[in-house]
């Protein structure tokens, strides 16, 4: 499959015809709080959790044969046809252990470790993006910004050379598209971001 012909599927799976949950391993998103402040010193904490971007999940056939619908860098035999049969036939699963499986650690408060690079059962993992959701986990908080100041403190004391540690906003649907998209049964708890 040529590069052009792999851009067009996976933009037809992500806007068009996107997958359900798996029922292998369920989504338990990170515990994290994010403090919401309004003038001077009053705080209240907004409690919500962590998932990492559909695009690092397993991804898989709906039959739970175990057979790969995407290996990393290609789609498979099992998503083959078109994106809506697909989107059919594959499913993708929670992250699970994410510590173990991506690197992720939650302090159970309002901090957090990215590891880069992750040895795990399948070999090893390289980054995670992550999103944060609401108290409940169905759906994205979205941030309001306009007039007011957002802080976040990074450390990159133990970041190796190269790697970048940003944090960035981005226009996504709060729901991850399951309103526009009948056949989005995953949503934001899963990482999806449909705009």
């Amino acid at each position: 499959m040529d590069l052009f012909s792999l851009l067009l599927l996976l933009q037809s799976l992500s806007s068009s015809y996107a997958q359900n949950a798996g029922k292998i391993k369920p989504e338990k998103p990170v515990p994290f709080i994010v403090k919401e402040c309004a003038s001077g010193s009053n705080c209240k904490d907004l409690s919500g959790g962590l998932t990492i971007d559909a695009n690092w999940r397993w991804t898989h056939d709906k039959d739970q044969e175990g057979q790969k619908c995407y290996d990393g860098s290609a789609w498979t035999q099992a998503c083959s046809g078109t994106g809506e049969e697909c989107a059919k036939k594959c499913v993708i699963e929670g992250a699970g252990d994410y510590d173990a499986t991506y690197g992720v650690k939650g302090d159970g408060k309002d901090g957090v470790t990215l590891k880069y690079v992750t040895k795990n059962d399948n070999g090893k993992n390289a980054g995670s993006r992550m999103y944060f959701l609401e108290q409940g986990g169905e759906k994205y908080h979205m941030f309001k910004l306009k007039n007011k100041q957002f802080e976040f403190d990074v450390d990159v004391s133990n970041l190796p050379c190269g790697v970048n540690g940003a944090l960035y906003f981005t226009a996504m649907e709060q729901d991850g598209g399951k309103s526009k998209n009948p056949t989005n049964g995953a949503g934001a708890k899963y990482g999806h971001w449909l705009l």
